[in-house]
């Protein structure tokens, strides 16, 4: 998982020094699961990666700390795992323009 902000060089020829402009904040997901065929687990949502587009509500907590996002699954990669489970892994990007905050 990544929280990042871009920034770009704003300096002119009269500076000594450089200048930099922060830009909007963005996020990115990658997570790999293991196969769970069970209602609403990471089997269920990820076998519509091709087919189903809009955003999805991914959450994280960690600690009491909660990040939510609303993102858009970009691809899935299936494979297994040396012992044959099957495993899936996912990357998501930010979709609504909303900043990432802990809660």
């Amino acid at each position: 998982m990544s929280t990042t902000k871009g920034v770009q060089d704003i300096t002119t020829i009269s500076q000594s020094a450089r200048a930099t402009l922060e830009l909007i904040a963005d996020h990115q997901d990658t997570f790999t699961c293991l196969f769970d065929d069970a209602v609403n687990t990471s089997f269920d949502v990820l076998k519509t990666v091709g087919t189903v587009t809009g955003a999805r509500t991914i959450t994280r907590t960690h600690s009491g700390q909660t990040l939510a996002t609303e993102s858009l699954l970009t691809s899935v990669a299936w494979g297994r795992t040396q012992s044959a489970e099957l495993t899936a892994q996912c990357t998501a990007v930010l979709a609504d323009g909303t900043v990432p905050t802990w809660a």
